[in-house]
């Protein structure tokens, strides 16, 4: 690590959100596709989810880098904040589908970001994402969260490398894809009416065609 200044990769979340809008999109498409209903949404029991919304906002909400080794570990201390706050969010709902594969995948960002006091962004990634004209814009302080991979940085098979072009336009992790596909899953149980992993009581109906997803452990 070097110094408490670090150059920084501006992230656009307008296109991580829209790459999670397209992989929920695909969530609900299976469900359909297997003859789910999406009113079987309004009947899943998630516990403390307004969790979840303390720990994307903590992601994203703006923390300045102050002066000192101390003071310039509060935004990314912010950022693992959030993470536990959604691990546990996830940990308190394990039963329901989908959940631990988004559990696994928060705990490999999680991991990386830890370890290098941020998440390292390949350059060879950015540039294959569509982002090339950007490289020269990098600042410092701007995002505590990411900044470009460097000799000293860990983990670097699990950080943000994966890029995705248009029209998404960003790079992602191996945490991000494995959290997306948990979403999905969830959805598409959800909507056949099996998001619960518990055996179900005896005599309870299973709606829609849920049977097809099996209601074992």
């Amino acid at each position: 690590m070097e110094g408490s200044v670090r150059e920084t990769w501006p992230v656009t979340y307008d296109g991580r959100v829209l790459l999670l809008a397209a992989i929920l999109g695909i969530g609900l498409l299976l469900g359909w596709g297997f003859g789910g209903r999406l009113r079987n949404l309004g009947t899943v029991r998630i516990h403390l989810w307004p969790l979840a919304l303390v720990g994307l906002v903590l992601q994203v909400v703006p923390v300045p880098r102050l002066a000192g080794t101390a003071q310039a570990l509060l935004p990314v201390g912010v950022v693992l904040l959030s993470y536990a706050v959604l691990l546990f969010f996830v940990a308190v709902n394990w039963w329901l589908r989908g959940f631990l594969v988004i559990g696994v995948g928060l705990l490999l960002n999680a991991a990386v970001i830890a370890a290098n006091l941020g998440m390292p962004v390949s350059e060879y990634a950015v540039r294959q994402s569509g982002q090339a004209e950007s490289i020269d814009e990098l600042t410092s302080a701007d995002d505590p969260k990411h900044h470009l991979s460097g000799e000293g940085d860990v983990l670097l098979p699990l950080a943000d490398v994966i890029p995705v072009g248009s029209p998404f336009n960003i790079v992602v992790s191996v945490g991000d894809v494995v959290s997306y596909v948990g979403a999905a899953v969830f959805l598409a149980a959800a909507m056949l009416g099996s998001a619960d992993r518990r055996s179900r009581s005896p005599g309870r109906p299973v709606p829609g065609r849920a049977r097809k997803w099996g209601t074992q452990q």
